[in-house]
């Protein structure tokens, strides 16, 4: 049986890193119990952190962007939104010391890995078109007018 620190790792890190570090310790070849515990809680605290800190960026916003500079599709969105006068904070992944982890970050919690991903009132929408539920994307919710409702009350659970 696994420590549960890997049970809890797994969410964080990935499933690839999280396996890699769970064959270490089932092999016992490069670590024992005691430092495999330990190397996973010290990779463990500074996500938290991180996913703390990302969560609270989420919340402070109505709707906030995660996006890439030169990205067409995170222009699309902003161009849209711009147009129709609705305000948002844009986080630009190029712009944070640790754009790539947040990212990461993203991609293990909402199951995202393109740009942009998108929040209303904290809760994941999606990208520009779509997203992992059938329901999501910006621009055909910004178009539909299920945005301005969910500015107003609130977007639906993914």
């Amino acid at each position: 049986m696994l420590p549960e620190p890997w049970l809890r790792l797994k969410h964080f890190i990935g499933a690839q890193r999280s396996a890699e570090i769970s064959r270490a310790f089932l092999s016992g070849k490069t670590c024992s119990k005691k430092t495999c515990v330990g190397a996973a809680l010290r990779r463990l605290t500074p996500l938290r952190t991180m996913a703390a800190e990302l969560a609270a960026v989420i919340a402070k916003d109505d709707l906030v962007i995660f996006s890439y500079g030169g990205c067409p599709y995170c222009r699309r969105v902003t161009r849209a939104l711009d147009a129709a006068g609705i305000p948002y904070n844009e986080v630009d992944y190029d712009d944070l010391d640790d754009g790539d982890a947040v990212r990461s970050a993203i991609r293990a919690t909402h199951r995202h890995s393109s740009v942009p991903a998108v929040f209303v009132k904290g809760k994941f929408v999606g990208g520009c078109n779509d997203g992992p539920e059938p329901w999501m994307g910006i621009l055909p919710s910004l178009n539909d007018g299920k945005l301005a409702q969910w500015l107003r009350d609130g977007a639906p659970e993914a």
